[in-house]
């Protein structure tokens, strides 16, 4: 399978990536829906993926603090595929349940955002990439 190098950043202006940065899409879709919630799960002893890796990603993805907010980082200890540790395994089923819940929560709560494109003055007919 050959990479397929012609994707564009959200929002244009910076032409074709020279690597593979799924951050900026993210960034993107949650500056688009405020109300979007991302759970990271990492296994410390990870060799697949950087430890400190999605931090890095996350971190730099330029969200205002309030953005920051929806992200959320878990640690079990164990490597890339966590759920073949049973103790970690239960632990990521718990913290996934209590995510979902507080995500399900925050969203019957809140007022539902208005993406730009529907905001006054903004061209409609168009879908976010």
């Amino acid at each position: 399978m050959k990479w397929n190098w012609a994707h564009k950043a959200p929002g244009g202006g910076y032409g074709s990536q020279n690597n593979p940065n799924t951050a900026i899409d993210l960034a993107a879709a949650m500056r688009t829906n405020p109300y979007l919630k991302v759970l990271s799960l990492n296994g410390y002893y990870d060799m697949a993926t950087p430890f400190f890796g999605t931090e890095n990603d996350l971190g730099h993805m330029m969200l205002e603090p309030a953005l920051q907010a929806n992200l959320k980082y878990t640690y079990y200890p164990a490597g890339h595929m966590t759920y073949l540790n049973p103790d970690a395994l239960r632990d990521m089923k718990r913290d996934l349940a209590t995510w979902y819940d507080e995500a399900v929560s925050d969203a019957r709560s809140a007022t539902p955002p208005v993406p730009p494109s529907t905001q006054a003055g903004a061209v409609t007919g168009q879908t976010p990439n």
